[in-house]
């Protein structure tokens, strides 16, 4: 079953159990935190407690070598980075506060994004029209193996359920 744009695709986003999806996307252990997100819009469809996707002013580096403050919303940079193809921005990848080093992308067999942080990381995928963002932590045991298998993994399932 494939859904397709328009009303369809809402009806359907809207039918999904959207906390349950979470669950089953946490439930190997590999991720300490996750979201889904609408890909058109990067709305926040379901998150794991305390992963948040923030609006705030923070210092960016600028081409000159000096800092700017400037509007930061985490969202928005997610929408950036999957629109640029997973080159982020000045303003970087961020989550939860946040700033993520980029490390690579991938086109195939899956677009994804790596990237990372002191004491771990996150891997970010799209289906067709979610965004899943998975997080994981050294001092936990995770690995970006783990978590890129958990997020794959899950993309996959939402590719083959038409989302």
């Amino acid at each position: 079953r494939r859904v397709h744009g328009g009303s369809n695709l809402l009806s359907s986003i809207a039918r999904m159990s959207w906390p349950d999806q979470l669950k089953h996307l946490m439930s190997s252990g590999a991720l300490n935190e996750a979201a889904i997100l609408n890909k058109s819009d990067g709305s926040v469809i379901a998150s794991s407690p305390g992963f948040q996707l923030l609006s705030y002013s923070a210092p960016v580096l600028l081409e000159t070598g000096e800092e700017e403050q400037q509007h930061i919303n985490e969202c928005e940079l997610v929408c950036e980075l999957i629109r640029t193809n997973g080159y982020p921005g000045s303003k970087g990848i961020r989550f939860n506060h946040e700033k993520y080093m980029f490390l690579r992308r991938q086109d195939e067999p899956q677009f994804c994004v790596w990237a990372k942080k002191a004491g771990g990381g996150c891997v970010i995928s799209t289906s067709q029209v979610m965004i899943v963002v998975g997080t994981f932590s050294d001092k936990k045991g995770q690995t970006s193996n783990g978590c890129t298998n958990a997020v794959q993994s899950y993309v996959e399932y939402l590719e083959k359920s038409g989302f």
